[in-house]
């Protein structure tokens, strides 16, 4: 509740005029009453001084606040409780995962289009705090929220995307050292080209320690190990 210049201002944010504008009165806390031992419903039938601090009685706030009837006396309580209690469900991103598309998390995805805006929340209100640039990029899924999906990329930034700006289709990036591209599924087969960092390609199917891969128009094999955008053991079919 806030009373200044004469006004007060209710529930619904419509400032009320106060019949006497307020002195100066030293600052005061509320005084809340115990809403589980008295009851919810009769507290907010209790009169609008009961909310008030011993202090503030003194000042001669009682007879000052007389409001319009077109505002409830028991509305002043309840502004009180919403003023004085913390805000619920204010940070989505922090609770657990609401209305998601239900499955695993985390996993792996990838970028749908070249540009894409990674926001710092669930939401076109959240500011966009970079722009991804490279088409079909390997992302992971952390989190859900809604139809927006919080991504990290292969060194650890993260932010929300809007779950159409992603696509299931699995591929790979180079991480940090120049990896082989091997004609068949073994350690000395023929290597077929080098892929040096930050080449991305198409996963085609994993099996073991190895993955089908494309890059480009070549086709190899590619040590799991060797590349971001699979997890340890995971088949791809």
């Amino acid at each position: 509740m806030t009373i200044t210049s004469g006004f007060f201002f209710g529930l619904d944010g419509i400032p009320a005029r106060i019949a006497s504008p307020l002195g100066a009165c030293p600052a005061a806390r509320h005084n809340y009453p115990n809403a589980r031992k008295a009851g919810v419903s009769n507290w907010l039938r209790a009169p609008v001084s009961n909310c008030l601090s011993s202090e503030a009685k003194k000042c001669g706030i009682k007879g000052a606040m007389r409001i319009r009837r077109s505002l409830p006396l028991w509305a002043a309580c309840v502004a009180l409780i919403l003023l004085g209690s913390p805000a619920q469900g204010a940070d989505p991103a922090s609770s657990a995962q609401r209305k998601g598309s239900g499955l695993p998390i985390p996993r792996f995805a990838s970028l749908r289009s070249d540009e894409v805006n990674v926001r710092t929340g669930p939401g076109t209100r959240y500011p966009v705090d970079w722009v991804f640039k490279r088409k079909t990029m390997p992302v992971e899924i952390v989190a859900e929220y809604e139809n927006w999906r919080k991504i990290r990329d292969w060194q650890g930034a993260s932010g929300w995307v809007h779950q159409s700006l992603l696509t299931g289709k699995r591929s790979f990036i180079i991480p940090s050292k120049a990896a082989s591209l091997h004609k068949t599924p073994a350690p000395a087969a023929e290597v077929i080209a080098k892929l040096e960092p930050e080449v991305m390609g198409e996963i085609r199917s994993c099996s073991g320690e190895w993955c089908r891969v494309k890059v480009s128009s070549v086709s190899g094999w590619l040590e799991r190990a060797d590349m971001w955008g699979v997890y340890k053991s995971e088949p791809i079919n």
